[in-house]
Parts: structure tokens; sequence; C-alpha cells
């Protein structure tokens, strides 16, 4: 019999194949969860930089101070990460922008929605977009606080995801790593345990190999208490009967 075909062989790959599937989808789920957190804290940050940045552009926007909108945009842009730092007027039209960016074109204006992912410099970065409202209308008497906010513009800020995306491909690496090294790990205490499983099935297939060549003396050892402990004491009652019947018969001769 060829090795291949060996229960032992068959037992030991089907474990491995089982665990290294069950191991690459763990990993799997734990890379998912890193990185939905990792954007989850990303946007976190983002949406406070972008709300800070909407209420401070809100005078500046009032009394159309495009000095104040472009010191504004600079410090706003020193923040880490930052890519670019845009001011719109209702109309949508670029007031004041600040950026750190390669190419002179940024991307294109959302039609809907506040976060996005967008290509820059030929890399991923989140865009936050904000619009930024009056908290009260003018009036005759003065400020009406009961009046609607009206629409003075909106912010668009984006922010690298570079960082977080080579964090995340190290995380990768090393889950990657440990896929792998891991069952090489595994595989010598996983083939112990597989031949020690088999231990009584090879010590019965001894003694039967022995019955068959007509030693009907002695027992094979009843190793484990389990469905090959029970097989092995079948045999043994069998042998058992087979000797008796056959001194039977040698002394009735």
């Amino acid at each position: 019999m060829k090795r291949r075909h060996s229960l032992q062989t068959r037992i030991f790959l089907s474990q491995l194949a089982a665990g290294g599937l069950a191991l690459i989808l763990l990993t799997a789920m734990i890379l998912m969860v890193v990185r939905t957190a990792m954007r989850h804290e990303l946007s976190l940050r983002a949406m406070e930089i972008t709300r800070f940045a909407a209420g401070e552009c809100q005078y500046p926007l009032l009394v159309s101070d495009r000095e104040e909108l472009r010191k504004l945009a600079t410090n706003i842009l020193s923040g880490e990460g930052l890519l670019y730092f845009v001011v719109e007027g209702p109309d949508g039209k670029p007031i004041e922008e600040a950026r750190h960016t390669i190419s002179q074109s940024l991307p294109a204006r959302p039609q809907s929605g506040t976060e996005r992912t967008v290509q820059v410099d030929g890399a991923d970065a989140l865009e936050i977009v904000r619009p930024v409202e009056s908290p009260q209308a003018a009036s005759p008497f003065g400020w009406d606080s009961t009046a609607p906010a009206a629409s003075l513009g909106t912010v668009r800020i984006a922010f690298s995801m570079s960082r977080q995306n080579a964090l995340f491909r190290r995380i990768a690496g090393y889950g990657a790593a440990i896929a792998l090294l891991l069952p090489l790990l595994v595989m010598p205490v996983q083939f112990w345990d597989v031949r020690r499983m088999l231990e009584p099935l090879r010590e019965l297939a001894r003694f039967a190999r022995e019955v068959g060549e007509g030693c009907l003396e002695g027992q094979a050892r009843v190793m484990r208490p389990d469905e090959v402990g029970e097989m092995t004491r079948a045999f043994n009652e069998m042998v058992g009967r087979l000797r008796t019947e056959c001194s039977s018969a040698w002394a009735n001769r």
C-alpha cells in the first residue's frame, strides 16, 4: 500500500487543511476588524477637524474676509496628514484653498454625502465635506434667532490615508507570517497525535496478521476505552472462540 493512501496521512492532511482554513478565516476577520477600526478612528478625527474648520469659516464668509480665510486655510493645513483644504461658496465655486499635493487638480465636488474616499496624487485619501451655515439671519431690527440658517458655503478637507494603509499592510504582513508559521509549529504535535490515535489499529493489524498465520495464542492489547478498544475486545473474543473450537476439534480427533 502506498504511503499517501495510509489512514494516518489522510487524517493528518485533512486536519491540516481544516486548521489552515480556520486560521485563514480568523486572520481575515481580524484584519477586517482592524481595517474598520482604523478607518473609523481616522473618520472621527477628520469629522472633528472639519467641524472646527466650518465653525471658524463662518464669520469670514459672512463678511467676505478673504485674508482671514487664507490664514485659516494655512493653519488648518498645517495639521498632520492633511492634503488640501477648500472653502467653497453657496454656488460651489472655490473661494479659498490650500494644498499639499503634487497634482494641480482636485477631485470633483461630490454631488451628495459628507464622507468619501478619493484619489490624491495616486494614493487614497479621506475627504470630508461639511456645509457652513449662518446660525442666524439678518433682519431690519437686528439678528433674528428664529430665522432658518442660511448656507454660507462648504468646506472640503482631505486627509491622507497613507499612514493607516502602511500600518495595515504591516499588520497584514504579520498576520500572514503567523498564518504560515503557526501550522509549521503545530504540524509535529498534530502528526504525533494522529500517530498516537492510530497506534491501537496498528497493534490490532499486527495481531490479525499473526492470527492469519495460524498463531491463536495471546491477545491484542486494548489500548483505549473507545470504539477501537471495543473492536479489539470483539476481535479477542472471536479469536478466543476460534481457539476453543480448534482445541475441541483437535481433542476429538
